[in-house]
């Protein structure tokens, strides 16, 4: 696997933590309303936007299967060791390195 394919799936996992790309406003309710009154709270905001570089992993991984894409997400979204991503996933630390690897090389066909 190459270091550009590891550099996407970091970046796509980067985007997806980043708190509007999740849904997740970056200012609560509470504080729009305290700053701009009720009818500026009530404006709807910008939808983020996804780069392409992150499209295009993101299309690359909605085509693995469920067990790789779940491996995929909780090693680059979550960053556990593997053992604790392996326990999570019901799979031991061997199936769970040999499930990532294989999704990895997946994506860097897809990607490349």
């Amino acid at each position: 696997m190459s270091d550009y394919v590891d550099y996407a799936l970091e970046s796509w996992a980067k985007w997806g933590r980043d708190g509007e790309a999740l849904g997740w406003p970056q200012v609560t309710l509470l504080a729009k309303v305290a700053t701009q009154g009720y009818t500026g709270a009530a404006q709807k905001g910008p939808t983020p936007q996804m780069p392409d570089s992150v499209w295009v992993v993101e299309q690359a991984v909605l085509k693995l299967k469920a067990a790789e894409r779940k491996v995929l997400v909780k090693h680059y979204v979550y960053w556990q060791p593997i053992e604790i991503s392996a326990k999570y996933c019901r799979m031991s630390p061997n199936r769970f390195r040999s499930v990532l690897n294989r999704a990895r090389n997946l994506v860097a066909e897809w990607i490349t």
